[in-house]
């Protein structure tokens, strides 16, 4: 069996080599037109999973609406809030039970990430719901006792339930 650690680098680094890749071939296009206005909370961003988030922007409408998706980030996020609802549905939850709902989250996840097609300020937006989303899972996998599991599947559950109110 993999190490956890390991699968979770392997997603960080798979983040961070597309996420870089688009950057860099949005900054090209930029520079290719003499279009340089974009905002500096959207040049960068890091990946760290580790730790809590380092995003120093917080998740917020686009002006008033909700961030545009593309189709697979719909999908997958629909199956991830399926498997959520799933979840919460059952009656007994024991630390295998918390360990279960991360592992299927992290495979959604990872399905999401690799289906990924969006640009631009809807992938930067996107990028601060999941990057705490993935810290989450890797939280509840690193969980050792049962109280600790739930506390932090309660933290997954809701950073979740958040997607449908900023994406469309």
């Amino acid at each position: 069996m993999i190490p956890i650690k390991n699968i979770l680098l392997l997603l960080a680094t798979s983040l961070i080599v597309a996420c870089g890749n688009q950057l860099n071939q949005e900054q090209d296009a930029a520079e290719a037109t003499h279009e340089h206005s974009h905002d500096s909370e959207h040049a960068t961003h890091e990946h760290s999973h580790d730790t809590e988030p380092t995003n120093t922007t917080s998740l917020a409408l686009n002006n008033g609406a909700k961030w545009e998706a593309d189709e697979s980030t719909r999908k997958h996020t629909s199956a991830l809030i399926k498997a959520t609802d799933a979840f919460e549905q059952q009656p007994k939850k024991d630390l295998t039970a918390y360990h279960t709902y991360a592992d299927e989250a992290q495979s959604i996840l990872q399905e999401l990430i690799n289906g990924c097609t969006m640009k631009g300020s809807n992938h930067d937006a996107l990028h601060l719901w999941l990057e705490p989303v993935l810290n989450d899972v890797k939280n509840l996998k690193d969980c050792k006792e049962e109280t600790t599991a739930k506390e932090k599947a309660t933290v997954l559950t809701t950073d979740i339930k958040k997607y449908p109110q900023f994406f469309n």
